[in-house]
């Protein structure tokens, strides 16, 4: 029964990762909407969220009583987190301090220290992103794309770059034709990053590297040129449901 709904769970975070979709909180008459983590919202609070001074041991104890600590103690600095969360994922929007200190001072009005920690405890713990990774196969995918590389002769190559966020994240989004708006402020970091871990990707091995990969990695890799490989396709398509009309 836990697993059915660890698994139903997840099914409804992949539905909300790829819709983009805001949460929405009702606490006694005031309706609240908190929208995805952007990678823009990522970068203006990872200053405020880290002098929040988390204590590990009791996080993991109690969150919620952690956190409810917390804004008791940094009130101002929680409804300004809440208030920037409330902003819709736009340049305009996230970049308007003055709509943001508005928005913190509704959160001042209306909020209770309980629900700010209900809405803070949500922005701190939405990120699944390696769970869905998990689900998906992704993982799994990456290991063996790993035992590809590892046996590849790349003889006369070196591979520069991707020392920060620019190369290992931006500029790789940018070549799949996403534009800087999209990356910084629209869509959520969690689809932006399940993104990048599946793109595909091609590797070209010889005869003789092929002979070195591992049995569980060989076995998943078609060669186009062996008169067999119709029937090992069908048979690794059969296997997910799908299947080859010959």
């Amino acid at each position: 029964m836990e697993k059915s709904k660890e698994k139903s769970d997840l099914e409804q975070q992949l539905i909300d990762t790829l819709l983009d979709r805001p949460t929405d909180f009702s606490l006694g008459s005031c309706n609240f909407r908190l929208y995805p983590n952007t990678l823009a919202k990522t970068l203006l609070l990872q200053r405020h969220i880290r002098s929040l001074g988390f204590n590990g041991v009791l996080a993991k104890l109690n969150p919620y009583l952690e956190i409810l600590h917390i804004v008791r103690s940094n009130r101002e600095r929680c409804h300004y987190i809440l208030a920037v969360h409330a902003m819709p994922n736009t340049r305009v929007s996230v970049l308007n301090n003055a709509a943001i200190n508005r928005q913190r001072e509704l959160f001042r009005q209306e909020l209770e220290d309980d629900g700010a920690a209900t809405m803070l405890l949500h922005i701190l713990t939405s990120d699944r992103t390696e769970a869905l990774m998990d689900y998906l196969g992704i993982k799994d995918e990456r290991e063996r794309m790993k035992s590809v590389l590892d046996v590849k002769e790349n003889k006369g190559s070196m591979t520069f770059g991707g020392v920060s966020i620019f190369g290992s994240f931006i500029g790789q989004l940018k070549e799949m034709g996403y534009s800087d708006d999209e990356i910084l402020f629209e869509h959520g970091y969690s689809y932006l990053r399940l993104m990048l871990a599946d793109k595909v990707t091609n590797i070209y091995l010889t005869d003789e590297e092929l002979k070195q990969l591992p049995n569980n990695v060989s076995k998943n890799i078609i060669n186009a040129d062996d008169p067999s490989a119709i029937d090992k396709l069908s048979s690794m398509l059969a296997g997910r449901g799908l299947r080859i009309n010959k």
